[in-house]
C-alpha cells in the first residue's frame, strides 16, 4: 500500500459540527489525483488499531486531480467520544495519504446557549 509522508491535526469540541479540507500531496509534493477514486477518514482509539470508531467520507472539492478534499463531521459523530485524542487516517482504498490526530475538546458550552 503507497503512503504519503505527512500530518493532520483537527480538533472538535464534543458534539460539534466541523468541515475539514484538506490538501492532500504526495511523496513528490504534487497534489493527489482523486479520478475514479473514494476518499475517507477512518477514526481509530490508536494508529495500530484495524478497528475504526466510525469513517467519513470524503468530498472531493472542485478537480479529482486537485487533491483537495472535505470531511464533514456531524454532531452525533463526536457526541459519545471520550474527551482526548484519537488517530485519524485519510486513504482510498490502496493509498494511505495521511495520518494524524482527532482531538476530542470538552464540549463547547456558550456553542450551546
Amino acid at each position: 500500500m503507497r503512503q504519503a509522508a505527512s500530518g493532520l491535526d483537527v480538533r472538535i469540541h464534543r458534539g460539534a459540527a466541523k468541515t475539514v479540507y484538506v490538501k492532500l500531496k504526495d511523496r513528490e509534493g504534487e497534489p493527489f489525483d482523486f479520478t475514479d477514486m473514494d476518499v475517507r477518514l477512518k477514526v481509530a482509539q490508536n494508529p495500530s488499531d484495524n478497528h475504526s470508531l466510525f469513517e467519513v467520507d470524503g468530498e472531493v472539492v472542485c478537480q479529482p486531480q486537485d487533491g483537495r478534499v472535505r470531511f464533514v463531521f456531524t454532531p452525533d459523530m463526536t457526541e459519545d467520544l471520550d474527551v482526548r485524542s484519537y488517530s485519524i487516517t485519510i486513504m482510498t482504498d490502496d493509498y494511505v495519504a495521511l495520518q494524524g490526530r482527532l482531538g476530542i475538546l470538552p464540549r463547547n458550552r456558550e456553542a450551546e446557549e
